[in-house]
Formats: structure tokens, C-alpha cells, sequence
């Protein structure tokens, strides 16, 4: 059984930070941008070294297919 992504958000003085833990790649800002449309405009986007990752990104794919 595959882990969840898990969406975290710190609350700072200079605005609110959200990431994604279990997710990579480009799947990981659609999960969040219905909460950054709520949030208001985005700030910089960092991406984390997993974003980049190909094979994280074939099997987040394969689950989005179903498969």
C-alpha cells in the first residue's frame, strides 16, 4: 500500500508556507492549487529535489491511470 501525500502548512510572519510530502512532481501543485487560489496569490515556488524525480513521477502517473 502506497503512502498518501500529506499536505502541510506553516503559518509564519512572512505569509503562510505550504509543501507536499509522499508526492513528486508536477501532480504535487495541482494538489495544491485549489488551496493557493483560496490563499491568495502564490509566492515563490520551491521545489523540492523529489519534484525532479522520474521515477516517483512514472508511479504517481501509473496510479493517476489506475493501473
Amino acid at each position: 500500500m502506497s503512502q498518501s501525500p500529506e499536505i502541510q502548512f506553516d503559518c509564519g510572519p512572512e505569509g503562510i508556507t505550504v509543501s507536499v510530502n509522499g508526492y513528486s512532481g508536477p501532480g504535487c501543485e495541482q494538489l495544491t492549487e485549489q488551496i493557493e487560489r483560496e490563499l491568495g496569490t502564490a509566492g515563490e515556488r520551491i521545489h523540492k529535489p523529489e519534484y525532479h524525480d522520474p521515477v516517483q513521477q512514472q508511479h504517481a502517473a501509473q496510479q493517476k491511470a489506475g493501473q
